[in-house]
């Protein structure tokens, strides 16, 4: 006969070998020459134990930034307990609701499945706020623009998992 308790971490480790089986990768072009050492510079900032939570990738569009982020990404995500690739941010704020839209987005990625609706941009941040400070998550907001974008999604920076790790593309320095 099973006890309450053994049932109860049989259904941990199914839940943990099902998160590691769903594995969303993202879609990079084959045969990339060049970005290596990048990578690998990124990859030693994100797996170092240190409380220096951002890494911001600078420069003109069309350098590969977003595809160096997306390799560095696959190669990480699974070490985190939830992981969100926010991509287009630039474009995704202009649309009707694009702010609360993205906060959804990274909500249900951290948590791994549909989060109730947020109405606003205020209560997304609490929510937010409320997933990254009790988590591990590795999070890229691709192509921001503005501040108030990340701002929107996260808030501010003491609210974060000491190990918590969030890239962020822009053209701006």
């Amino acid at each position: 006969m099973i006890h309450r308790h053994e049932s109860q971490f049989i259904q941990i480790i199914v839940q943990e070998i099902a998160n590691k089986l769903d594995r969303t990768v993202l879609s990079v072009t084959p045969y990339l020459t060049g970005i290596e050492t990048r990578v690998k510079d990124i990859n030693s900032r994100l797996q170092d134990r240190s409380n220096n939570v951002g890494i911001m990738i600078c420069g003109m569009g069309g350098i590969g930034k977003t595809t160096i982020t997306k390799i560095v990404y696959n190669q990480n995500f699974d070490r985190f307990e939830g992981s969100s690739f926010l991509a287009n941010v630039r474009e995704t704020t202009k649309q009707f609701n694009g702010l609360v839209r993205l906060q959804r987005q990274l909500l249900s990625d951290i948590f791994k499945r549909k989060v109730e609706k947020t109405h606003n941009v205020d209560e997304g941040i609490i929510k937010i706020k409320d997933a990254i400070s009790c988590k591990n998550v590795l999070v890229v907001l691709d192509d921001v623009d503005e501040l108030d974008q990340v701002h929107a999604t996260f808030g501010m920076r003491h609210w974060f998992h000491p190990a918590n790790k969030i890239i962020i593309t822009t053209r701006h320095d």
